[in-house]
C-alpha cells in the first residue's frame, strides 16, 4: 500500500468519524431538550397534584362540616316533631 494510499484511507474514516461524532452530538442535543422537556412535564404535573390534593383535603373538610350540619339539623327536626307531639296530645 503506497503512501497516498494509506493517506486516502486514513482520509475516509476521519471523514466517517467526523460523520459519527456529528450525528452523536444532534442525537445528544435532541436528548437534552428531550429530557428537559420531561422534567418541566414532571413538574407541572406535581404541581397538580398537590393542587389536586390540597383541593381534596378542603373538600373533605366541608364534607365533614356539612354532615355535622345535616345532623345537628337532623336533631333539631327530632326536638320540633317531639314538641308538636306534647303540644298536640300526644305522648
Amino acid at each position: 500500500m503506497t503512501f497516498e494510499e494509506r493517506l486516502d484511507r486514513l482520509t475516509e474514516r476521519h471523514e466517517a468519524l467526523t460523520q459519527s461524532v456529528e450525528m452523536l452530538v444532534k442525537d445528544t442535543q435532541a436528548n437534552t431538550e428531550n429530557i428537559r422537556l420531561l422534567f418541566e412535564s414532571s413538574r407541572i404535573q406535581g404541581e397538580s397534584i398537590r393542587l389536586v390534593f390540597e383541593n381534596s383535603q378542603v373538600n373533605s373538610a366541608d364534607i365533614r362540616s356539612l354532615s355535622e350540619n345535616v345532623r345537628n339539623l337532623v336533631r333539631l327536626a327530632e326536638i320540633h316533631e317531639r314538641r308538636l307531639t306534647n303540644l298536640e296530645g300526644g305522648e
